[in-house]
């Protein structure tokens, strides 16, 4: 997704699973997370990702999300068949809401497995830094902010490729955001 604008943005619901949720969480920046999910048609999450994020975050609720409903026991069918068996129930459960044609939409986790059969299926997939990224587009917060909460995110156990590059990030601002 090149340079994007909140009426584009505004066209998309977002599925979002426990390791985007639980990096935001990690660091306390639930609000960020709303305020940027704010910019969206609809932003949800399933009960079975919710039950995943409970585990580690019992006391943080996510009042932006709307939780959808997916039967454990679809998704226990689905783990039975090749390559979904790698998957937990909270990336299953986003794959059962993607399969529904109703919208446009993106889905928002950082488990690579996950990412790439979503990908594979065809759907759009973004990571933790695609919504700071959007936060830093939308003049939610400045780039410097972002970074901060970035390496917080890093310190607390996110992964990202780019670790100590301020180019990365940088680099996939202007791309998404265009030059700031």
């Amino acid at each position: 997704m090149n340079f994007i604008t909140r009426l584009e943005l505004s066209k998309y619901t977002f599925f979002c699973d426990n390791t985007v949720l639980s990096n935001f969480a990690s660091v306390q920046e639930i609000d960020l997370l709303c305020h940027i999910l704010s910019h969206v048609e609809n932003a949800y999450t399933t009960n079975l990702v919710m039950n995943e994020f409970n585990r580690r975050f019992y006391e943080i609720s996510i009042p932006c999300l709307e939780v959808k409903r997916v039967q454990s026991k679809i998704v226990q069918n689905l783990q039975r068949i090749e390559p979904y068996r790698r998957l937990g129930q909270g990336e299953l459960s986003l794959f059962v809401l993607a399969k529904s044609p109703e919208t446009t939409f993106i889905i928002l986790t950082d488990d690579r497995m996950a990412r790439k059969l979503f990908e594979k299926e065809g759907f759009q997939v973004h990571v933790t830094v695609f919504l700071l990224v959007l936060a830093v587009c939308f003049e939610i917060i400045p780039t410097k902010i972002a970074f901060q909460i970035l390496e917080d995110m890093i310190d607390k156990g996110y992964y990202f490729k780019f670790k100590g590059e301020q180019d990365g990030l940088l680099k996939k601002i202007e791309d998404i955001c265009g030059e700031k």
